[in-house]
């Protein structure tokens, strides 16, 4: 239910109940939203309309050459 009506990136203090003890601010659930997406339907990606491509990218060649 948590994100049904959206995720304000200003708000820092998002809860996960899947990740306790921890605080999560809007980009920060945006990005694990992007980056879930990005693999496992990367098809889809372009209908979040989030920002994150370049980012996504360069995270994924950076982390591909360890």
């Amino acid at each position: 239910m948590q994100g049904t009506q959206g995720y304000d990136p200003n708000i820092k203090d998002y809860k996960l109940s899947s990740i306790a003890n921890k605080s999560f601010s809007g980009y920060q659930i945006l990005a694990y939203y992007y980056v879930s997406w990005a693999i496992a339907i990367p098809e889809m990606l372009s209908q979040l309309q989030l920002p994150f491509d370049k980012e996504y990218k360069l995270a994924s060649t950076m982390y591909n050459t360890k």
